[in-house]
């Protein structure tokens, strides 16, 4: 483990056990819970592909939530979004970013980032909303075929599951074809500060960890959610990031999550639309200051040699002082 990581990974297990002294009442619960084995539901999220990818796919093949769309003005790459709606704005020339919320995610398939320990490589936690992909050909060959990874959270009648669809992108044709489909049931497992959420799943002799923010509007410079697992770092600009802990008997595996928590206003309403228009900015729609405060949330899987099943335990901290934000 590197020095940073090791680091993050300190600065995440102190945060979790530290005593919040200056918060208010409401503000103060460490969101300490856990969750037996057994009792999470069963689901299972796709590896990636193992084949070689296809040369090329033709464009009226379409995958549901795969849209491929050229920028207004550009030609060298096409962006990878979920909605028909931003695939408009996008070749329009026009980008509102609140049209994301709630939509998937997506992450590459990069062979040249994974572990040389790995037996069965999994795809990265990393997520974005858009994902740019080459489009123009370099020393002579046509842009390559990528296996990419999509992730949504959806609720339905008051469950809540992982929805994924993996596919294969040509982004010269912006053909998509279908890899794999699944639906992964969630179990809420602990109810965090500002309304973050942590659900959780099993697969096998593993368990997926899901880190939820409330599908608000986000602070300007308030950054993403990371992830710290397996010595690495993972960062996600969506709603959601996930991690999987593998379980063994008699040991024991740890994850840490940073992500900024959105404070109820101390001001008057009043007050609070009292502000300048974004539309100055180019943003179109109206801004507020809001008080946000990091917090750090760890998540571990435990299963001491006594015991017949594993434990997953959640906790968390406040990691430094709130401050003010512009959301958008």
């Amino acid at each position: 483990m590197n020095a940073r990581c090791t680091a993050l990974v300190l600065a995440l297990t102190a945060a979790a056990l530290t005593a919040v002294t200056d918060a208010s009442a409401d503000e103060r619960s460490s969101g300490a819970s856990g969750a037996a084995f057994a009792s999470l539901p069963s689901g299972r999220v796709p590896l990636p592909p193992k084949g070689k990818p296809p040369a090329a796919i033709p464009g009226g093949e379409k995958v549901a939530g795969f849209f491929v769309a050229a920028g207004k003005g550009r030609a060298d790459y096409a962006t990878l979004v979920s909605s028909p709606k931003m695939a408009k704005q996008l070749l329009e020339g026009f980008r509102d970013d609140s049209s994301l919320v709630g939509e998937a995610c997506f992450t590459e398939d990069q062979p040249g980032m994974r572990r040389g320990d790995e037996t069965e490589p999994a795809w990265r936690p990393d997520l974005q909303p858009m994902l740019a992909m080459n489009t123009s050909f370099q020393h002579g060959q046509r842009p390559t075929v990528t296996a990419v990874h999509s992730e949504r959270i959806a609720e339905d009648a008051g469950r809540v599951s992982l929805e994924v669809v993996d596919a294969w992108v040509d982004p010269q044709s912006r053909g998509v074809r279908l890899i794999a489909r699944s639906s992964v049931p969630l179990e809420l497992v602990s109810t965090l500060l500002g309304g973050t959420k942590v659900y959780a799943a099993r697969e096998a002799q593993s368990v997926h960890v899901v880190l939820v923010t409330p599908k608000v509007r986000r602070a300007s410079g308030q950054g993403g959610l990371f992830a710290i697992a397996n010595d690495a770092v993972f960062s996600s600009a969506c709603d959601h990031i996930r991690t999987t802990l593998k379980t063994e008997k008699g040991q024991g595996q740890t994850a840490g999550f940073i992500t900024n928590v959105e404070l109820p206003s101390l001001e008057p309403k009043e007050a609070q639309e009292a502000k300048p228009d974004a539309a100055q900015m180019g943003f179109g729609r109206p801004r507020v200051e809001a008080r946000v405060r990091p917090i750090h949330v760890h998540a571990s899987v435990t299963w001491p040699s006594r015991e017949k099943e594993p434990l997953l335990s959640v906790s968390a901290g406040w990691d430094s002082r709130e401050r003010t934000a512009i959301v958008f």
